[in-house]
């Protein structure tokens, strides 16, 4: 997990929202124990961009 690229800044960021799921400045990393990591993005997102359903499954994960 350390190794993927994921991008970081606040949480009004649209155009990196846009993009991706976007971890907000200023919060831990999940690696980092006892942490508040904040991770945010667009459930369904917008279609034709790469955060479309970048989340759709979020009920599902494990």
């Amino acid at each position: 997990m350390k190794d993927l690229p994921v991008l970081t800044g606040p949480a009004s960021d649209e155009a990196s929202l846009a993009e991706s799921a976007l971890h907000v400045a200023g919060t831990g990393l999940p690696w980092q124990e006892e942490a508040n990591v904040y991770i945010v993005g667009h459930r369904v997102g917008f279609e034709g961009e790469t955060s479309h359903l970048v989340f759709y499954d979020l009920d599902v994960l494990e």
